[in-house]
């Protein structure tokens, strides 16, 4: 599991399309959520999700949205992001994460009042 910074730092347009460049294979919705657990689905975003061809976006509230993508090796990708008038500010990206870990880093990216996420 390999864990970046958690200051907050202004995404832009060219770290979103290398994102979707390192991230491109389909994933498969049902099975991501089965890892995750529906409990922990529920209990971070109250049943509300956005999805596209690489994961999940799970808008979790104040601006906040966990982010969940499929990497190329079947690990996941978790980052909280908080949207700001028309700006993006990642708040901490934890990559490696295995299915058996999903749910709960998740749920720790998504408990934005407790403390930082990604150390």
């Amino acid at each position: 599991m390999t864990i970046t910074q958690t200051t907050p730092r202004e995404m832009d347009e060219s770290f979103l399309a290398e994102d979707k460049r390192r991230f491109s294979d389909r994933c498969d919705i049902g099975l991501l959520m089965q890892q995750l657990g529906r409990m922990n689905f529920l209990a971070i975003s109250g049943g509300r999700m956005f999805y596209n061809d690489h994961g999940v976006i799970l808008p979790v509230g104040h601006g906040y949205k966990v982010t969940i993508d499929l990497q190329w090796n079947d690990e996941y990708t978790v980052r909280r992001i908080r949207i700001k008038g028309f700006r993006a500010y990642l708040h901490g990206e934890v990559t490696g994460v295995y299915a058996e870990n999903l749910g709960e880093v998740a749920y720790r990216a998504s408990c934005f009042e407790n403390g930082p996420f990604g150390e």
